[in-house]
């Protein structure tokens, strides 16, 4: 009878192999196991700075378009367009009457206000408003152009009416700065940002526009006023990526914790 013997020269494993990797193993463990109080140093260490300060350790992105990849076709085709003309960033500046419309006088002097004071604001370089809107009309033979509202803070009831039969009627305004029911207008400021600092620049100009609607808010109670734009869009990115680094991240990581101590039944 035949002697059979089933072989695998092919995966022979010697003995000094196997020896290797039990020494590479142990080299391992032992090391974990010699920095055993390293490790819930590290992990309390992540968890302070992942709750305090991981806006500074990871700066947030202050533009919308980093969620679009780089080769985004709608993307490609903005940046293509803004590389041929330019790039508009803008803050609107939503402004509602609490009761009747906007073409009250306080209403229309607080508008005035705004779009002054919107001049102020880091990076601006144009204002738009119902009120610096540059209406033209012929007198005899003269044709004059101005602002539909000059004076917005000394408006009378009557001027206020003709500016708004007059911006009911010009598309330029209608549905855009303001709305049909006349009881929501908007102040438009456009930008100019650096390019190499927007992470700055965009949050400077939030935080200003933040402290613009508290102060007109307070001083005329009959307005409500709404910021948006894509300026603030690119803010709410940054600021929603902040809050969730400060309430997400600690509790992840110790419910990770949590869940190993479960898993090894150990504190330590």
């Amino acid at each position: 009878m035949a002697d059979c013997k089933a072989s695998t020269p092919d995966s022979t494993v010697t003995g000094s192999d196997f020896t290797g990797r039990r020494l590479s193993s142990g080299a391992v463990a032992d090391f974990i196991i010699r920095m055993r109080w390293v490790w819930p140093a590290l992990a309390a260490f992540l968890a302070v700075v992942s709750v305090v300060r991981l806006d500074a350790v990871l700066p947030p992105e202050s533009d919308a378009r980093v969620f679009l990849g780089d080769d985004n076709p709608e993307r490609l085709a903005l940046d293509e367009f803004e590389t041929t003309f330019n790039r508009v960033d803008n803050l609107m500046i939503a402004v509602e009457a609490l009761e009747g419309e906007i073409f009250e006088p306080t209403v229309l002097a607080a508008i005035g206000e705004i779009t002054d004071h919107a001049w102020l604001l880091p990076y601006v370089r144009r204002v738009d408003s119902v009120t610096n809107f540059q209406h033209s009309y012929a007198n005899g033979d003269e044709l004059i152009v101005g602002d539909l509202i000059p004076n917005p803070g000394t408006v009378t009831t009557e001027q206020a009416e003709a500016a708004r039969m007059t911006a009911l009627g010009r598309p330029e305004l209608l549905n855009r700065f303001l709305a049909p029911a006349s009881d929501v207008s908007m102040v438009q400021a456009l930008l100019t940002l650096p390019d190499d600092d927007r992470a700055t620049a965009v949050p400077e100009i939030a935080a200003s526009a933040y402290e613009l609607r508290e102060t007109f808010e307070e001083k005329y109670p009959q307005i409500d006023i709404r910021l948006s734009g894509s300026v603030m869009l690119s803010n709410q990115f940054a600021v929603s990526s902040q809050q969730d680094g400060r309430n997400l991240m600690g509790p992840m990581l110790l419910a990770i914790l949590f869940i190993i101590g479960l898993s090894v039944r150990s504190v330590f």
